[in-house]
């Protein structure tokens, strides 16, 4: 915990000694918002990276959206999601992942859906989040449908 508060701390100098956030600055800065729960620092921290113009790099934005769900906010980070204009499967796993976490299984899956109607293949880790949803929300049934194609169980390979 301590170190993740000596982030926020060095954020802060490098801020006040002028230099700008880059990118990689910025999803490690909100990272250690998501682990302290600091929704307001959070927010602050958004705003820095749209005006810095680093809110629609997949990181940052990946970032940003489980920092809203780990601080209970899904709706911010909907809107996160929402505000990309080229969403890959990172961002969908990423909001997918996070509706299940909680307790949101329907959206989850219908998130999931959404994304393959926007022509967007998922990947292990959609799969995996996707599978988790369905797992801890009451949806055996549906899980059990994502591991068949075409009447044969299917696996993820390691």
């Amino acid at each position: 915990m301590g170190t993740l508060r000596e982030v926020l701390h060095l954020y802060n100098m490098m801020k006040m000694s002028g230099l700008r956030p880059d990118k990689i600055t910025l999803v490690s800065v909100i990272s250690s918002c998501a682990e302290l729960a600091t929704l307001f620092q959070g927010q602050q921290i958004h705003a820095e990276a749209i005006k810095a113009g680093a809110n629609s790099a997949v990181a940052v934005l990946s970032s940003l959206i489980s920092m809203y769900s780990k601080c209970g906010c899904l709706e911010d980070s909907m809107k996160a999601l929402s505000d990309c204009e080229h969403l890959d499967a990172v961002l969908w796993s990423s909001m997918i992942a996070a509706y299940g976490f909680h307790g949101r299984g329907e959206e989850a899956v219908h998130l999931f859906e959404q994304m393959e109607q926007e022509g967007v293949e998922g990947n292990d880790v959609t799969f995996l989040s996707l599978l988790y949803a369905c797992s801890h929300n009451g949806l055996k049934e549906k899980g059990m449908g994502y591991f068949q194609v075409d009447g044969r169980e299917i696996w993820i390979e390691a």
